[in-house]
């Protein structure tokens, strides 16, 4: 076998492929100086030298794809949760039944975006995983990151219930089967939005208003009166909490509402 002559060592082809030189066995004239020396001129790994992988592009795809689709995934929520589509999809409604079916909607929108992504980090990581990529624990740590935030969105805000009540209410008002009670309704009245995650700025497209009689027990209840009913309280006869019963069947008005069971959303108001 060829031999190859370096200054106190001989490599013979074997040990040119990493195997410890036998002259350098008990000889201690081979310094660490010039065993440096012999690899750098002659390119043989040292003994428990091991090479640093070269970072490609190919690497740094499979690097960068959770990371990317982890972005692009939060970037969706914040939309969902956009007051530009929600003033799109309830904002201009004029009907309570247009204003469910907006409501309906974006339930829907939440739940179909989220579970999309959340199948294509999943989808990433078990394609990470089959390849063997080492980049497989970032792209696992992007997953639980983005499954854990929209989730707990979803469930803390009870996204499915909602969008399953939604669709009860709706078919209610398609088949004229609603709610009705007769109650006084307080003159503290707040603007406000439809059941949901929240972000500033929103559209309030009901007014909440308290309402008590005989019919709810003598408890008050929220009802929601979409805008679109241009519904006003007689300011001539007002509830007052002041007075007693007696006062108030004499002197306020009451009204009859028809609502929704589930998020009690008022149809149709008429004054008694």
């Amino acid at each position: 076998m060829e031999k190859i002559h370096v200054p106190f060592v001989y490599f013979t082809e074997r040990e040119n492929q990493g195997e410890t030189p036998l002259s350098m066995r008990g000889n201690a004239a081979y310094t660490k100086y010039q065993r440096y020396e012999n690899y750098y001129r002659l390119k043989v790994p040292l003994p428990g030298y091991k090479r640093k992988p070269e970072v490609g592009p190919e690497v740094l795809f499979f690097l960068f794809l959770p990371l990317f689709l982890t972005c692009a995934g939060m970037i969706k929520l914040w939309f969902l949760v956009s007051p530009q589509l929600l003033e799109r999809l309830l904002g201009h409604t004029a009907t309570p039944l247009a204003l469910l079916e907006g409501c309906e909607r974006w339930y829907f929108l939440l739940l179909a975006g989220c579970g999309i992504g959340i199948v294509v980090m999943a989808a990433c990581n078990i394609f990470l995983l089959l390849r063997g990529r080492s980049v497989f624990s970032v792209s696992l740590v992007c997953f639980l990151l983005y499954g854990g935030i929209t989730l707990s969105m979803l469930f803390i805000e009870e996204v499915p219930g909602l969008w399953r009540q939604t669709r009860e209410d709706i078919a209610q008002i398609e088949s004229g089967e609603l709610e009705q009670v007769t109650v006084w309704l307080s003159p503290k009245v707040h603007k406000d939005r439809m059941p949901g995650p929240y972000t500033k700025g929103q559209p309030e497209p009901v007014s909440r208003y308290g309402g008590i009689s005989w019919e709810t027990d003598g408890e008050w209840v929220y009802f929601y009166i979409p805008d679109n009913l241009n519904f006003s309280l007689d300011q001539t006869a007002l509830y007052q909490e002041s007075q007693s019963i007696q006062w108030n069947e004499e002197h306020a008005r009451q009204y009859q509402l028809r609502y929704t069971t589930n998020l009690h959303l008022v149809v149709e108001v008429k004054e008694v």
